[in-house]
């Protein structure tokens, strides 16, 4: 009865976690993505959707504590639990995942919240980028030590984070939750945008259709 509390609690952790880290992922990619380009070519309705994508997808500041922070507690606390015995590097790479999650969280939140400042004053920042890539980084790893913790007849032969890293079912996981992470942006995105408490104020057509056009087609290439 322990263990089954413990992988319903897991199960119920990852449902919330990895919806939100794929959102926050995506996320991250689309607003840096356009707020570069909007400044490069000048074009005011990229520079407004980067702006709106970080704000809409990131939720609010409690959101990456119930969504992200405590589900991250969780289920390094499970697999804590269902690998006690356990000779396997898993935990370990799954420490370092939530690690380096929370680190990215202090980014990412931090370029949403410098977002308006930095595009008045035209300043280049790279807290955006920080944060992108150490959330990536911490999402190949938790896919890699994920992938592992299910294969026990790997346990003996994966011992270094190198062959985690290097490990096709790694790559396979990774992919997969790449995956997620397009499908539940572009659907976020048309949530956000167009149902959610009226949708984002004061579209014009030509921002519509660019919204409706990237999230339907991020979506739907994701989802195949």
């Amino acid at each position: 009865n322990h263990i089954l509390l413990i992988k319903y609690m897991l199960i119920i952790s990852l449902m919330l976690f990895i919806p939100y880290i794929g959102m926050l992922l995506g996320g991250m990619f689309i607003s840096t993505y356009f707020n570069k380009k909007g400044k490069r070519e000048g074009n005011s309705l990229y520079t407004r959707f980067a702006e709106d994508v970080i704000n809409k997808l990131t939720i609010s500041g409690n959101a990456k504590y119930g969504l992200g922070v405590i589900p991250a507690i969780s289920i390094f606390l499970a697999y804590a639990q269902l690998l006690y015995t356990a000779k396997t590097i898993s935990l370990g790479m799954i420490a370092l995942a939530m690690v380096l999650f929370f680190l990215s969280l202090t980014f990412i939140y931090k370029y949403r919240d410098i977002f308006k400042l930095e595009r008045i004053l035209s300043q280049i920042t790279y807290t955006g980028s920080i944060g992108k890539y150490l959330l990536l980084t911490a999402v190949y790893i938790f896919a890699g030590a994920m992938a592992l913790a299910s294969s026990p007849d790997n346990w003996n032969s994966v011992n270094n984070i190198m062959q985690l890293i290097f490990s096709w079912q790694s790559m396979f996981n990774f992919l997969t939750l790449l995956c997620i992470s397009g499908l539940v942006s572009g659907s976020a995105i048309i949530f956000f945008f167009f149902k959610w408490d009226g949708g984002v104020k004061d579209m014009t057509d030509d921002y519509s259709e660019l919204v409706r056009r990237f999230a339907g087609n991020l979506a739907m290439i994701s989802g195949i």
